[in-house]
């Protein structure tokens, strides 16, 4: 079954905003940094219990004179009044109330606070001078109002602050007024000097009524009735009829109740009262039955704590709470007590072990025990007489005496197995005697069974094949009959089977089956193929056999738990699901279910869905083991059941078959540290109400605690939980509510949790928040954003260095290239000079020689020999040239060396210049030299 999410019953954005501010402005001088935490406790904040309620997601909120309690079964959030605004108004808690919204109010002696999904309270401001807030209270429209004991304050839900119309409320200041609504939507307001009706819409007074007695205590049944009670004083009012009327006979005149002093009346049950007096205790009123009941008498349905009674509460599931004024708290768990409501019964008997129970006729329950006493309890006086066996047994009495099994007959005798004196007592009952009929001796009796022929069945201990008798109503004595072949057994279980037959199951032997016309004994309808699959530990131990009313036959065992043979197809069969494999006891209620008493435990089984229901102390039992064969069925259709504890008696019909238990989620611990609901923190909202967890990757420690809110003291839920993307398999985590996790991976996972019980009493309940891990600052999205840009941003530089390189290196390749034909060129040019140098060179020569002739010649005088001066000189000089364009190949090839020689450097210049002299000459230049006339 999945767990329904938290009910709404918390405030709306808008008024908490305008709530906040509010209390901002009151408290600005007392905030405080840290957000306000509750105190985690296993024992309540103050034994002063002065308000008891439960909330919208089932939690029970206790109110004490210092501080206010949320319970979750295990333990207690503490909530007080600190320096933080959003704490409560006061530690000294007058009442606490859920509304018809689920909104949860908390009234103090110094102002009204408002629980919210942050965990925490916010103030609701009450415009008046007085703010002690003493009970609130709703009209049939939702309209909530605060009784301020001398105000009367109504809640305005724009302004979620309280008006106060009435300021005037309580003129004569008595500080006992208290105020009801009837089922007309009348408001009503008593005190123990008036008692006044008002419209609660208009809050007009219609009507006044003098009160008598000065009554303290008052309280409204079903809407109508107003019960006034003082000292010594009860008055009744009717609100229908304006009238008051005489209190129930069983109260007026009630000797104790009547007379004493009332300080608490609170419904209980269908149509009960339980009247709380100051010294005498509790009583129980039933109007179904008009009778009065007082805690120590039969039944009374809950042990009745012994303290001063402040408040009652009954919860959702029925149990009744009960605050004290200094004693803390008690709890009358319902369904706890719907085993043994006959409380004086289960008291009477409390701490002794039973070993056998009977019912005669005249309602007497016949009750043995394992230290040899008798009782015979009368079930309609509630009164229990001891049965002295010393008595009955005579010389044969010693201190191992003990009754083993009890049979009432057909006829209204009593039949003991003496076991340990070797004596079958025949007895009848009267006037609170016991009378001995007739003793007979056989060897260590077992178990005495009577058949539909009225004929007595003995089974005995340790007689060879002759452990079982019989005695039909016209024989004087009892016949040995030889039902097993084994030299030494005991025969512990014997039952009718039909018209006419006997079963009989003794250690180690088949069931047997005897003709109860003949006595003729032969092996049951039972296959041994059957017998022995039913057998899977040690041997075959038989402790009780019954036919059912579908005839089917049941069998308990020791260590093979409970057998079933169905009548219908002759076969025998083990039935799973028992919460123990050793039986003691079976039970048909009249509803045609089969109770299993067990040495742990008392199991139910009910046919028409083919299970198991297991009831243990926890329940209510009393007390887990259960002894052989010791079950009866009263008068009423309650079974009854004995063991070490005593006596269980119930009405199956109350006792629930499948239960639904809330389970919510209790606090979340990072680091070991209680996180604190916050905006933008692990959680927003009180655990039970938040849809996530969010975890920073830092918070890499981490546990989730969860209830599951059943108050009925059941030590026996087993918890199993999962978180879904990490978790592979469900861990079992038995009676413990919280879980652990270390180092989770950044994620989002869903974590589940579960509940069950082994004894299948409860649906199996289940609930799941989502837990978000975020990754650290390195692992974002927009941290991989950076690392994806920067990757390629290395991967483009990457790209576009090696582009740079492999165009360097073409450029390279083209420079080389491009100086190899540069030197191509250059020596093609090289070579192209010598050899034009090499043509230029031969007719210079050529005509160098005749001109050097000529101006050798005499004959050539004045002006014609300077010129062939002139043109030897510049044929010299183109000769040198010329030269030098051959030499030019040398100074590629680094051969070509310098050549140093002394001149004079103004006759080299003389013989320069003369060669532009008369090229001027022929232009009309006029050359001229200008300091050339020495030598250099």
């Amino acid at each position: 079954m999945k767990a329904a999410r938290a009910p709404k019953a918390f405030f709306p954005l808008y008024l908490i905003l305008s709530i906040t501010l509010s209390s901002c402005r009151e408290d600005s001088a007392h905030k405080t940094t840290e957000p306000y935490s509750a105190v985690i406790s296993t024992e309540l904040s103050n034994s002063r219990v002065s308000a008891i309620t439960e909330g919208a997601q089932g939690y029970i909120w206790i109110g004490t004179f210092r501080g206010l309690n949320r319970f979750n079964v295990h333990e207690y959030h503490q909530y007080f009044s600190t320096s933080d605004s959003t704490s409560l108004c006061d530690s000294q808690i007058n009442d606490v109330y859920k509304d018809s919204r689920g909104w949860l109010w908390v009234a103090t002696v110094n102002g009204v606070s408002v629980y919210t999904d942050k965990d925490n309270f916010l103030k609701a401001p009450i415009h008046h001078t007085n703010q002690n807030g003493y009970q609130f209270f709703e009209n049939k429209d939702g309209k909530l109002f605060l009784n301020m004991m001398h105000q009367l304050a109504v809640l305005d839900e724009e302004t979620l602050s309280f008006e106060v119309p009435l300021p005037d409320f309580d003129k004569n200041y008595t500080f006992r007024q208290r105020c009801f609504i009837d089922n007309s939507n009348k408001l009503w307001v008593v005190n123990p000097l008036l008692l006044r009706r008002f419209n609660s819409s208009t809050l007009e007074v219609e009507d006044s009524v003098a009160v008598s007695g000065t009554p303290t205590h008052f309280f409204m049944q079903g809407e109508r009735y107003i019960w006034m009670t003082g000292t010594g004083s009860i008055s009744l009012y009717d609100t229908h009829s304006r009238k008051f009327i005489s209190p129930p006979a069983a109260i007026r005149d009630h000797p104790v109740l009547s007379k004493a002093t009332i300080n608490l009346i609170h419904p209980y049950g269908t149509n009960g009262l339980l009247f709380c007096t100051l010294k005498n205790g509790m009583f129980l009123y039933s109007a179904t039955d008009g009778t009065v009941v007082h805690q120590s008498e039969k039944g009374f349905p809950f042990r009745a704590p012994q303290f001063r009674v402040s408040t009652m509460f009954t919860d959702s599931q029925k149990n009744l709470w009960i605050g004290s004024t200094d004693q803390g708290i008690s709890v009358a768990y319902n369904y706890r007590e719907r085993f043994n409501p006959d409380n004086s019964l289960s008291m009477a008997f409390a701490g002794k072990t039973v070993t056998s129970l009977a019912m005669d006729s005249d309602a007497n329950m016949w009750i043995a025990t394992l230290t040899g006493e008798l009782f015979v309890r009368n079930l309609r006086e509630g009164r229990s007489t001891e049965i002295p066996l010393q008595k009955l047994l005579g010389a044969s009495y010693n201190e191992k005496s003990t009754i083993k099994d009890i049979l009432v007959d057909d006829e209204g005798r009593v039949w003991l197995a003496a076991q340990n004196d070797h004596k079958v007592l025949q007895c009848r009952y009267s006037n609170g005697t016991a009378h001995l009929e007739h003793s007979y001796s056989l060897p260590s009796p077992m178990t005495i069974s009577q058949d539909a022929g009225g004929t007595v069945w003995i089974g005995s201990m340790w007689g060879g094949p002759y452990v079982l008798y019989a005695k039909r109503p016209s024989d004087p004595d009892f016949t040995r009959i030889e039902a097993f072949s084994a030299p030494a057994t005991f025969l512990s279980c014997i039952t009718q089977v039909d018209d006419n037959h006997v079963w009989a199951s003794a250690f180690m032997e088949p069931i047997m089956q005897i003709d109860t016309r003949t006595w003729e004994v032969s092996s049951a309808p039972i296959s041994d193929e059957d017998f022995a699959a039913c057998i899977r530990k040690s041997v075959f131990i038989p402790t009780q056999m019954t036919r059912d009313s579908h005839g089917d036959v049941w069998i308990g065992t020791v260590a093979n738990g409970l057998w079933r043979w169905s009548r219908s197809d002759q076969r025998l069969q083990r039935m799973e699901g028992l919460a123990c494999d050793d039986v003691s006891s079976i039970l048909e209620d009249e509803q045609g279910n089969i109770w299993v008493g067990t040495l742990w435990g008392l199991s139910m089984y009910d046919r028409s869905v083919d299970k198991f229901t297991t009831y243990h102390k926890t329940d209510g039992l009393g007390g887990d083991e259960f002894y052989d064969s010791a079950c009866c069925l009263q008068p009423s259709g309650f079974p009854t059941f004995g063991g070490s504890h005593g006596i269980t008696a119930f009405n199956p019909v109350d006792i629930g078959i499948r239960r639904n238990v809330p389970l919510w989620f209790e606090d979340l611990k990072v680091h070991n540290k209680s996180a604190v609901p916050s905006e933008g923190k692990n959680i927003d909202k009180l655990l039970s109400v938040c849809d996530e967890i969010r975890l920073r990757h830092s918070d890499d420690g981490f546990s989730i605690s969860f209830a599951a809110l059943d108050y009925n003291e059941f030590d026996r839920i087993q918890y199993s939980y999962k978180m879904e993307g990490y978790d592979s398999y469900w861990i079992e985590a038995g009676s413990n509510r919280e879980a652990y996790y270390a180092h989770l991976h950044p994620g989002r996972y869903l974590f589940r949790v579960r509940i069950a019980d082994n004894e299948k009493s409860i649906n199996e309940t289940e609930n799941s928040i989502r837990v978000i891990v975020a990754a650290p600052w390195w692992g974002t999205w927009w941290a991989w954003a950076l690392y994806i840009l920067a990757a390629a941003i290395v991967v483009y530089s990457i790209i576009k260095v090696r582009h740079h390189v492999r165009e360097a290196r073409r450029a390279a390749r083209r420079a080389e290239r491009e100086k190899e034909q540069e030197l191509r060129t250059n020596k093609m040019n090289a070579s192209y000079f010598a050899n034009i140098s090499h043509e230029f060179r031969t007719p210079l020569t050529m005509i160098s020689g005749p001109v050097s002739q000529l101006c050798k010649d005499p004959a050539i005088t004045g002006e014609g020999k300077n010129l062939l001066h002139i043109v030897q000189r510049n044929i010299t000089r183109m000769l040198s040239l010329v030269n030098q364009l051959m030499d030019f190949n040398k100074l590629e090839n680094d051969t070509l060396k310098l050549q140093v020689a002394r001149t004079d450097v103004v006759s080299l210049l003389r013989s320069l210049s003369e060669v532009f002299e008369v090229n001027a000459g022929e232009k009309g230049i006029e050359f001229s030299l200008y300091g050339l006339e020495d030598n250099l």
